[in-house]
């Protein structure tokens, strides 16, 4: 019983945790302004050290589905929607994560 207990406390408080986050980012967030600081190439570190936030969720989908040479992408998301930064990356040489490109939403 106590076990249960506690793992919903934990939830509860990383929840909140995750709520004041959120509305903090919100206030100080500008996907514009951190596009600015991208560029093509970038490691997935470098680019969210250059943009200072942290990524709201990632996924890993096939990007290029519609040209004939389809890839398998990770994609970064950044702020609240209708402010919201898109981060594309492909796999380097290195098999590390570059940026490929961006979008805003």
């Amino acid at each position: 019983m106590r076990s249960n207990q506690g793992k919903f406390l934990v939830g509860v408080v990383f929840l909140i945790a995750m709520l004041l986050s959120t509305e903090s980012r919100g206030q100080n967030w500008s996907a514009r302004a951190a596009s600015l600081a991208l560029s093509e190439g970038l490691t997935e570190a470098e680019a969210i050290n250059r943009i200072g936030w942290r990524p709201n969720y990632a996924e890993i989908k096939t990007c290029g589905s519609n040209s004939p040479y389809p890839w398998t992408c990770r994609i970064l998301y950044f702020g609240p929607p209708g402010n919201q930064l898109m981060l594309f990356f492909e796999r380097g040489r290195s098999g590390n994560w570059v940026v490929n490109g961006w979008s805003i939403l």
